[in-house]
């Protein structure tokens, strides 16, 4: 199988889940649509892929946890935001939403971290509104995430 990439946008459940696949392999009896409510197998992959993503960016807000592709030399975590980067993006008028006092200066943001080209990269990883509020809730209420990490 080819890999495939977005050219003019950013990655969707339909660059993951082409229409060309082979989805054979997922056993299902009867009517999926009636069974699991998806229209096709596969419909039926993206839900469990989107279900599984929630969990998992529940259980690194939640746990602290570091959720590993290997395979990938990638990451996903909650990372500290420098205190320069912070200090530049509250005169801004960003990040207010963190509490100096409660979340002892600090502010934290999940990220996607990989290797390319033999360089370390960082990407925002861009949570749904409920986790976003309940990440700030913890953050402000003195919940402390891993500090900034230049390499593995």
């Amino acid at each position: 199988m080819a890999a495939r990439y977005p050219t003019y946008h950013m990655a969707g459940i339909n660059d993951v889940f082409t229409s060309d696949d082979d989805y054979s392999f997922i056993k299902a009896e009867g009517n999926i649509s009636r069974q699991y409510n998806a229209c096709s197998k596969r419909g039926l992959a993206k839900q469990i892929f989107h279900c599984f993503m929630k969990k998992a960016m529940e259980d690194i807000v939640e746990e602290n946890l570091v959720f590993q592709l290997p395979l990938y030399r990638a990451s996903i975590l909650i990372e500290e935001i420098p205190s320069h980067i912070l200090k530049k993006r509250k005169s801004e008028g960003k990040l207010l939403h963190f509490s100096d006092v409660f979340a002892h200066g600090k502010g934290y943001d999940m990220i996607y971290r990989h290797v390319s080209k033999g360089k370390y990269r960082k990407r925002r990883v861009i949570m749904h509104s409920s986790l976003f509020s309940r990440f700030v809730s913890l953050v402000n209420t003195g919940k402390r995430y891993f500090g900034i990490a230049k390499a593995w």
